[in-house]
């Protein structure tokens, strides 16, 4: 069959792109032709959600306010630093540019291709209150004109809730999801989301990221030269300047010096050190791999520290606790979060128990390749008609 993607490939995001990638392989893997097809912005349908979003963004706005006026004050001190991660963040994006030509096969296509199934997902597709390129549309809750059938594998919708959307907002996404019969979430936060606009009649099943299912022992890439020039390292996986509170900077410093560990940044830089480096999404993981410790705060930093970690720690904050704190206890690994940094020495003494982690992935990847064989299924689409 001919399958396209709806997906978050185009964001600059090592998550975004390795998802994407993941859910591609596994579906070539179960025999059928896979192309990507981009998010169309509707800017008609986003401006019904003009107030909502500028009351969601005033919430992370509020949380992240004391440590923006920090910064403020800190530019001068570090502008070289800033200067130096400007280049390197440009050079990353060049980098993502080519991973998406080579290995998603992103390129020009005819828009007027037709599909014979559109899955949407992973990542966050349902999350409409995000600020993103595109905004709001319907076509990623299953408005989808280039394809005879949609599904959704593993969408999330982030932190947005219900009751912070307007009723046309509820009622588009409601009359969108009309077009399946079953929906595939990754979270428990979407779960109810997609329960509470669609109801009962809806079959809801949850499933794991793609980047955690996929197995990428072929892709990971050791760079033997730059692992020689890091020596003992500790990665810190955020956002951009995400950690910015003084006391947080404090103890990664403090832990990292008390087991001689030089702090690399991956993924976003961090205006308090000049060590974040730009690689290729295969390189990263190779480096997740043989890092000593890994500090993260986001949820495919965590996918990643889960899969190839020796060692690894987990920030929950309030933007992302749903689905952290969902993929925390899915993988049984409560015990790798801390709730401040000042508990990284005690969460550094915890060896990963990949083995136990492998076995759960394993059920979950049987799990995931029977839906996507199931929905893929010729006479899938008469069950849906059916129903």
């Amino acid at each position: 069959m001919k399958i396209c993607i709806l997906s978050m490939q185009m964001v600059d995001n090592y998550g975004s792109v390795l998802q994407a990638y993941a859910l591609k392989r596994i579906i070539e893997n179960c025999g059928h032709q896979v192309e990507f097809i981009d998010i169309l912005p509707n800017f008609n349908e986003d401006e019904l959600l003009k107030d909502s979003r500028q009351i969601f963004e005033e919430d992370i706005e509020n949380y992240h306010k004391m440590g923006i006026l920090r910064q403020i004050k800190k530019i001068d001190k570090y502008i070289v630093y800033r200067i130096q991660n400007k280049f390197n963040v440009f050079k990353q994006q060049e980098m993502y540019k080519e991973f998406r030509k080579k290995f998603l096969n992103i390129e020009e296509k005819n828009k007027n291709t037709h599909y014979d199934v559109c899955i949407i997902g992973s990542d966050e597709v349902f999350n409409c209150l995000c600020d993103s390129p595109w905004g709001f549309t319907s076509q990623l809750f299953g408005n989808v004109s280039q394809a005879e059938r949609v599904i959704t594998y593993a969408a999330s919708c982030g932190a947005t809730k219900v009751e912070k959307l307007p009723n046309a907002v509820v009622n588009k996404i409601q009359h969108s999801l009309d077009n399946m019969s079953t929906i595939s979430v990754r979270d428990e936060n979407t779960r109810v989301f997609v329960q509470k606009i669609a109801g009962e009649k809806k079959d809801i099943i949850q499933h794991l990221d793609p980047a955690l299912l996929y197995n990428f022992s072929e892709n990971i890439e050791i760079d033997n030269e730059l692992l020689k020039k890091l020596g003992r390292y500790c990665i810190v996986y955020s956002y951009n300047n995400r950690i910015h509170d003084s006391d947080e900077i404090m103890e990664i410093k403090k832990i990292c010096s008390e087991k001689q560990m030089n702090i690399i940044t991956l993924g976003s830089p961090q205006m308090w050190t000049n060590n974040f480096l730009p690689v290729t999404p295969f390189v990263l993981l190779g480096l997740f791999a043989k890092a000593e410790f890994i500090i993260t705060d986001t949820f495919h930093g965590t996918i990643f520290s889960a899969k190839l970690a020796k060692k690894f720690a987990v920030m929950v904050r309030p933007s992302n606790e749903n689905k952290l704190n969902d993929l925390l206890k899915r993988l049984k690994i409560e015990h790798h979060k801390v709730n401040n940094f000042c508990e990284l020495s005690n969460v550094y003494e915890i060896e990963n128990d990949i083995k136990k982690i492998d076995d759960i992935l394993s059920k979950e990847m049987e799990k995931s390749v029977s839906y996507i064989q199931e929905m893929l299924r010729d006479d899938a689409g008469n069950k849906l008609i059916q129903s």
